[in-house]
């Protein structure tokens, strides 16, 4: 009897541990990010987040400098370009098919008419406005 009780507990973590859901290595690299961004520039994770995620409009030069670290830690912007495929990858992981479908058909003609000759703050959140779902 003792035998079946071992096995039925073992069952039951197997199925248990299984059937969480774990965060995929690019959200929870992200919220890694988001964390150093948001510490460096003195914006809470949860204002951070959202602005991330398009559900706050970005209202001051450190929110914008958050983006810009953003876009540089997760590998978006190096060097002076901004790598729109890697964006547009994130952007799949985050919005709805329907406003990533929206999206990004216009996104790439967006962010080629991005100024590059601004600062980093201001080029993330052009970025930024030329990833707001619609």
């Amino acid at each position: 009897m003792k035998f079946v009780t071992v096995i039925a507990v073992v069952c039951y973590l197997f199925v248990a541990t299984n059937s969480l859901t774990t965060p995929s290595s690019s959200r929870s690299d992200s919220l890694e990010v988001l964390e150093k961004c948001s510490n460096e520039n003195n914006i809470s994770l949860l204002i951070a987040d959202k602005l991330v995620k398009h559900t706050k409009p970005v209202s001051n030069r450190d929110e914008k400098c958050l983006l810009s670290c953003f876009l540089k830690e997760r590998g978006y912007y190096v060097n002076g370009e901004i790598d729109t495929e890697k964006i547009l990858q994130y952007l799949k992981t985050i919005l709805s098919d329907e406003k990533y479908k929206r999206l990004e058909g216009t996104f790439k003609t967006c962010v080629s008419k991005v100024d590059k000759n601004k600062d980093t703050c201001e080029i993330a959140n052009d970025v930024h406005l030329c990833a707001e779902p619609s």
